[in-house]
């Protein structure tokens, strides 16, 4: 299990549990705001237009990888992800509480279940909180955060006789 398939498991998880959250598309010239699901990306959006454009969204990326093993001990893999949540309305408080929401619904779900695809394990202690970054800036209609979040891999096996 790798990292790619870390990203892939989350966008799985994420998509089924905000499937039934409607939130405001952008509206285009010839197109009002219609309501969808948050759409989900792994590393980064398509391209640069997208960071307005794909709104209701969220990007998940590796944002650092540990691994290492203690003598005697099996190999620990430990992965750092950034999701960045981005939603659109025109509301200030609307939107604010949309990407609360979002959060939270995130949130409960890692605590309720912390397994996602059956070997991804989100640690959530002292030392690995689910964090939670509000942008301050003033970006109405876009209200954008970052939840960080540290996932434990399945350990690779090692191929070397274990008494070497």
């Amino acid at each position: 299990m790798n990292r790619v398939m870390l990203l892939e498991a989350l966008k799985v998880r994420q998509t089924e549990d905000l499937a039934d959250l409607l939130t405001p598309t952008v509206p285009k010239k010839d197109k009002p705001s219609v309501l969808r699901p948050v759409e989900i990306f792994k590393g980064k959006l398509p391209d640069r237009k997208s960071e307005t454009e794909k709104a209701p969204y969220i990007v998940n990326a590796v944002l650092n990888s540990n691994f290492y093993r203690d003598p005697g001990e099996e190999p620990t893999s430990e992965v750092t992800v950034r999701s960045t949540l981005c939603v659109y309305n025109e509301n200030n408080e609307e939107g604010t509480l949309m990407l609360l929401n979002l959060l939270e619904r995130l949130r409960i779900s890692y605590t309720k279940n912390p397994i996602v695809d059956g070997v991804f394990e989100c640690l959530f202690d002292k030392e690995h909180p689910i964090q939670d970054l509000i942008y301050p800036d003033e970006t109405m209609p876009f209200f954008m955060a970052d939840q960080v979040t540290v996932w434990s891999l399945p350990p690779v096996e090692r191929e070397v006789r274990k008494w070497l």
